[in-house]
């Protein structure tokens, strides 16, 4: 059985190429005359990625759309999007609703970072996360809260 995808045009083709530094500058100011968000990759050397509000990613578990994610906005290292799942991200939830917890409770003790960096290893066996142009994301740290969700990643893993 195939859903439907949580957001109406999220299957619509965008342009979402890494960008060359010295075009940069020229894709900020232009464009679709909105105001660019921008987080810059782990190649920042080499290129610039542009996320801009209304970008959508997916999270897939075992060839499956978990669930899509929605760009509201930058904030410092943080993409802060609206979360969208659908019924394959069922087995995942725990696994989120754990990770939320830990980083709620606050406690960074040696037995925590170990529990929170465990949680986060499971997470990113079972889901991968993918740009808005389909290729996967080596590296992530997704936190999802009901229908929110602030995600951050990077170009290279994580070794």
């Amino acid at each position: 059985m195939t859903s439907a995808s949580p957001f109406a045009d999220a299957d619509a083709p965008r342009d979402r190429s890494e960008v060359p530094v010295e075009d940069a500058p020229k894709r900020l100011a232009g464009g679709t005359g909105t105001v660019f968000d921008l987080a810059i990759s782990a190649k920042h050397d080499k290129a610039w990625f542009v996320v801009s509000s209304g970008d959508r990613w997916t999270v897939t578990s075992l060839g499956a759309v978990a669930g899509v994610i929605k760009v509201r906005e930058i904030d410092q290292q943080w993409v802060i999007v609206s979360w969208a799942s659908t019924d394959a991200y069922a087995p995942l939830a725990e696994l989120f609703d754990r990770q939320f917890r830990l980083t709620r409770a606050d406690v960074w003790d040696q037995a925590g970072v170990a529990e929170f960096e465990d949680v986060n290893a499971a997470i990113r066996s079972e889901a991968q996360l993918h740009y808005p142009d389909g290729r996967s994301v080596p590296e992530f740290l997704l936190h999802i809260e009901g229908a929110e969700a602030r995600f951050r990643w990077s170009d290279e893993p994580d070794d």
